[in-house]
């Protein structure tokens, strides 16, 4: 029998963790059948993780980044502020429509970290990391001085994670819904009107 490293038992566990997490919820993705899926033995999981919450946690944070990463590449060379937004959007609504399964799967560890005593603090970590991917989307669409926001960005990030998750859930509940796109693109003119050029530096006296 090969013997795996622990950093590779912990990848094919995250990976296990993902194909019962979109097979059958996340309810389904106990100890038991996460190891199950991934060929090991029980005592596998608790080697190389405290708990099911801190899999979950590595599940999140994962994730995350990735959302910054497409966001970064739309803003990278974006025209014109309006390019810039409105990409950053289309570039989270793209991933939607061709992963819905994965978002559902985190809508999923919301919820039921929501009724489980033993993932409560989850969801809180959850949306902690949402917030920060947020403010750091909103404070790159600024970082090269041309641009600033005119309202306080802790609030709008607070929005810009709730108008995402309804049209996230809207979609993995009904594909077929019409209006997702044009509330995105009503949403991004809205983000586009607190945008501000910035003054330009007076010169210095002669």
């Amino acid at each position: 029998m090969v013997r795996l490293a622990i950093n590779e038992r912990r990848e094919l566990l995250i990976d296990a963790a993902w194909r019962v997490m979109m097979r059958s919820g996340v309810a389904a993705a106990t100890t038991r059948a996460i190891c199950a899926e991934a060929g090991m033995p029980q005592s596998s999981f608790h080697y190389c993780f405290d708990s099911r919450a801190d899999l979950l946690k590595i599940v999140v944070t994962r994730r995350v980044p990735m959302h910054i990463g497409l966001a970064r590449q739309a803003m990278d060379g974006a025209p014109s502020i309006e390019d810039l937004v409105h990409g950053s959007l289309a570039a989270y609504w793209n991933d939607v429509t061709a992963h819905p399964e994965v978002h559902a799967a985190m809508f999923d560890i919301t919820l039921t970290s929501h009724y489980d005593p033993d993932l409560e603090e989850l969801r809180h970590f959850q949306y902690e990391e949402y917030h920060r991917a947020a403010l750091a989307i909103l404070q790159m669409a600024t970082q090269d001085g041309r641009y600033r926001w005119d309202l306080d960005i802790e609030p709008l990030a607070v929005g810009l994670i709730a108008v995402l998750d309804g049209v996230t859930l809207r979609y993995c509940v009904d594909p077929q819904t019409r209006g997702l796109q044009q509330t995105l693109r009503e949403y991004g003119r809205y983000l586009v009107s607190h945008l501000k050029a910035t003054e330009p530096e007076a010169p210095e006296p002669v």
